[in-house]
């Protein structure tokens, strides 16, 4: 049960109203943590806006990026996120093997640009704090915007995974826990 509530769009004031629209349109409907911030509208909209930017207009690989979500996902334990974004990095073409090490908390070991991004993302929410060592290698590998778009996508995570665990947000019906919680 979500410690608030559910705003749906004729809840809002007309004003309001347009911030919905502009989530649904971004996302194709609006999933419970953006209703949960939707109690305060200018909130979710820059959210909201972050959100965007983070999964769909940087310039990271999408694989990557979502192996990133889970990575930080596994690491807070973050089952919502992980049940949304399990079946986008399998679509993106995200190897299944990386996918269950990290459900099991493991990380692939190389330099891959998965390997490196995943690493990095890992010490910076398990430590709140990226090693030199790794952070030269996600330098080399991404160049200075993308070491930006991967923080910020990171960042985002982390802030989601807050939401949802203090506002208690829960699964969209249509979803099934797949991340089991220990």
């Amino acid at each position: 049960m979500p410690r608030v509530p559910y705003v749906s769009r004729e809840q809002l004031s007309t004003r309001d109203q347009k911030i919905f629209d502009e989530i649904a349109r971004n996302r194709k409907g609006v999933p419970n943590p953006l209703k949960a911030l939707l109690n305060n509208p200018k909130a979710a909209k820059r959210i909201g806006a972050l959100g965007t930017y983070v999964r769909f207009d940087t310039d990271l690989n999408q694989a990557t990026s979502e192996l990133v979500i889970l990575t930080v996902s596994r690491v807070l334990n973050s089952q919502y996120e992980w049940s949304y974004h399990e079946p986008w990095a399998r679509q993106a073409g995200a190897d299944e093997a990386i996918i269950e090490g990290i459900r099991r908390g493991e990380l692939p070991r190389g330099d891959s640009e998965q390997a490196i991004a995943m690493k990095y993302a890992y010490e910076l929410v398990k430590d709140h704090h990226v090693t030199d060592q790794t952070f030269k290698a996600a330098l080399a590998t991404f160049e200075m915007r993308g070491l930006i778009d991967l923080t910020t996508l990171v960042g985002y995570y982390i802030m989601i995974a807050h939401v949802l665990s203090a506002l208690e947000v829960s699964l969209e019906d249509n979803l099934t826990p797949l991340l089991p919680i220990s």
